[in-house]
């Protein structure tokens, strides 16, 4: 963490414009979220953040393995410059065309409005697949050994944003982007932004083990309940990834039917929930599900506790209570 004094006090209703110049350093491979593999690019956590004031006063951690993030609103303008040969994805809109520059580069200028972070990613080997779920423009960028799994990525998307839009409210924004990590580089996957997010999948991933749509059914929840809701996952993980975790549970139920919605593949038959449970049965007793990320056990525990343990406790009370109450 950074503390910077300002040479005047700044009063209520005022702003205050800060120039920083930083140089970030990407891990190669990708680890904790970002990095670069080869050609592949996935930026995420890479600039300066301010944080949250809140009425007892600044609420900011330092980053920690097991903890995500914690970030006030803002409006973003990012322009970014790649080869030109580069195909970008990134938080927010593109504005216009990318602009051409002498030196083989281009440039691609990006407007995101009231998000809470900004990541982009770019890759030449980018296999672009696109739809559409309701009002909502789906984007999926895929690597080349995936392309017989472009169609089902798009379709992983519109079937989470169409449920979350008539379970839990509109979804705000105009766009969805589904980033397919390349092999190597899995350190990038599995993670949530605002209007971007990356999956998860293998070359031949069979139809009937749901992975990829497990994965992006989660992060695409997460823009609810942590990008809406503005959760603080430094503090209080579960109330993002545990709520997530049950909704995720009761979409794949829904959608790819109560027995097999994860797994229906040779004869087995796993569902989400049966998984859930296997997870929470790892390590049921080594802490209680509210605590600081950082005060957890092990990352199992952290794991155990924000995601498996909140999802099953609240998919209990949907067995309890029923569909209609719950939502």
């Amino acid at each position: 963490m950074l503390r910077v004094p300002l040479p005047r006090m700044v009063k209520p209703g005022e702003s205050v414009s800060v120039y920083v110049d930083f140089t970030a350093k990407l891990p190669e491979p990708p680890f904790a979220r970002t990095g670069a593999k080869e050609e592949y690019f996935f930026v995420g956590q890479w600039f300066p953040k301010v944080g949250v004031l809140e009425e007892d006063g600044w609420n900011c951690h330092q980053f920690h393995l097991n903890s995500e993030f914690f970030a006030d609103y803002g409006v973003y303008n990012v322009w970014i410059t790649v080869p030109q040969a580069n195909i970008v994805g990134a938080t927010g809109l593109q504005v216009g065309q990318p602009l051409v520059n002498d030196d083989g580069s281009a440039t691609h200028y990006y407007h995101a409005e009231d998000v809470h972070d900004f990541a982009w990613t770019t890759s030449p080997e980018y296999l672009e697949f696109k739809g559409k779920a309701q009002d909502v423009e789906i984007r999926a960028l895929v690597q080349p050994d995936h392309r017989e799994q472009g169609a089902r990525h798009v379709e992983a998307a519109r079937v989470a944003i169409e449920y979350f839009q008539n379970w839990y409210g509109d979804y705000p924004y105009p766009n969805l982007t589904v980033i397919d990590p390349r092999r190597g580089a899995e350190g990038s996957g599995g993670m949530e932004y605002p209007t971007l997010i990356t999956a998860g999948t293998n070359y031949g991933m069979p139809e009937g083990v749901r992975l990829p749509e497990m994965v992006i059914i989660h992060e695409f929840g997460h823009n609810y309940w942590y990008h809406l809701l503005a959760s603080n996952e430094f503090e209080e993980s579960w109330l993002d990834e545990g709520i997530n975790t049950y909704t995720e549970i009761q979409i794949m139920n829904d959608q790819y039917g109560p027995r097999g919605d994860f797994i229906d593949f040779l004869g087995v038959q796993v569902n989400d929930r049966e998984y859930q449970r296997l997870v929470y049965l790892l390590l049921p007793d080594a802490d209680p599900m509210l605590r600081n990320a950082w005060d957890y056990y092990s990352n199992m525990s952290y794991a155990i506790n924000s995601y498996a343990r909140p999802g099953l406790v609240l998919s209990t009370l949907h067995n309890y209570l029923g569909q209609e109450k719950m939502l």
